[in-house]
């Protein structure tokens, strides 16, 4: 039964309402770009428990919504326009009955109706498709698991454990252990012409080792789908082994460590792969690597002057002079950083969207029509919102 209480108007139909529950995931989207401090301390308690209110307020109003389309009276006489008022000429009476056969209803007391429109059907589809939406947002985000792999050409990798991956792990509040089997890396593909950013072919293979599915992944290119899991190769990454001692006194070392070396978005020079390196004496270094001629180039500065800049056709050469420096690569490893994400259901993500913005192109097209009868001495007086029937009649 529709209500004039501006309280329950509020809570099932104010707009502002719904806005409230954007104060707190808009505060932490704004805080992460324009980097300010929030005065609270955000947690992931918080979103959910914001996600699962506004998921009932929308489950309550879309309930109504679907009740009053059984109605005829469906917005009740609340909120009657102060101005605008006519005075058609006719009574109340005669006024009402030629509105009803227009297809207005009435209410009991004749002093209201309301004509029904499509708009209403727009609003119940709004609040449909926004639970679909946020409820499978959420739901995904309660299952959520996203791992990082750092594998390379060899041993297979038991997906399923949770020691195989890179820590941290992201995981939702209701996630489960991985259900994969192990996979390898086959081959290792380096930027080319064909794959710019890299490639690696992988395989998946059972406990026994049995071939269950094989991909070849495109660095930052779409993924490859198995079991209700995305797997695809973030990057390839370098590990270099450097020592680096003065000529003369080769227990004098200058830096000793392994260098890991990421890829350039942009080639320099020849060079695809890029790290860095530094000691406790101020010293600053740069390490490149040319994947197609396996060369190595190293710079190193002090304080802004130039110390070292060469190249090092690694296992050509055991070692290297230069200057005043002895360079030696002790070993190399070729790694591919693989991301294992649970799917999300995007589908219905796009089916809630897709409802969601008709109902609102509905609600938008078709407004309220709704009409007050008041008798008075003077005659009958018409407060209208919406298209004015009154008007149509002249």
């Amino acid at each position: 039964m529709p209500t004039n209480s501006r309280f329950l108007r509020f809570i099932l139909e104010s707009p502002l309402l719904l806005l409230v529950f954007a104060v707190l995931p808009g505060s932490f989207i704004l805080g992460n770009i324009f980097h300010f401090k929030l005065p609270f301390r955000f947690s992931t308690n918080m979103l959910l428990t914001n996600s699962l209110c506004l998921l009932a307020l929308l489950a309550i109003r879309l309930l109504w919504y679907l009740y009053g389309l059984r109605r005829g009276i469906r917005y009740g006489s609340g909120q009657r326009p102060s101005r605008g008022t006519e005075m058609p000429g006719r009574p109340a009476a005669q006024l009402r009955e030629d509105l009803e056969r227009s297809g207005y209803c009435f209410a009991a007391d004749g002093g209201y109706g309301e004509k029904r429109d499509r708009g209403y059907l727009g609003t119940a589809l709004v609040y449909g498709g926004l639970i679909l939406l946020i409820g499978t947002g959420t739901w995904d985000n309660l299952r959520q698991f996203s791992g990082v792999v750092l594998h390379g050409m060899g041993v297979a990798a038991s997906l399923d454990k949770v020691g195989t991956y890179v820590k941290p792990i992201m995981a939702g509040r209701m996630a489960v252990r991985p259900r994969l089997p192990k996979l390898e890396v086959k081959q290792i593909i380096f930027p080319n012409k064909e794959h710019t950013k890299g490639a690696a072919e992988i395989i998946l293979l059972s406990k026994e080792g049995k071939q269950l599915a094989s991909s070849t992944l495109i660095a930052t290119q779409d993924p490859f789908r198995y079991n209700g899991y995305d797997i695809f190769l973030a990057k390839l990454l370098v590990e270099a082994h450097l020592i680096i001692t003065e000529k003369g006194s080769p227990d004098r070392i200058i830096f000793t460590d392994t260098v890991k070396l990421s890829p350039l978005w942009k080639k320099e020079g020849d060079y695809g792969f890029y790290g860095v390196f530094t000691d406790r004496a101020a010293l600053d270094g740069e390490l490149f690597y040319n994947a197609d001629k396996n060369l190595f180039r190293v710079v190193m500065t002090r304080e802004g002057k130039k110390l070292l800049d060469t190249e090092y056709p690694f296992q050509v050469i055991r070692q290297k002079q230069e200057g005043n420096y002895l360079l030696t690569f002790g070993a190399m490893g070729r790694w591919t950083e693989l991301h294992v994400v649970r799917s999300r259901g995007m589908a219905l993500l796009w089916i809630g969207g897709i409802i969601a913005v008709l109902g609102l192109l509905l609600r938008i097209a078709f407004r309220p029509q709704r009409i007050w009868l008041e008798e008075t001495p003077e005659g009958c007086r018409v407060w209208t919102v919406g298209k004015n029937p009154l008007r149509d009649e002249s």
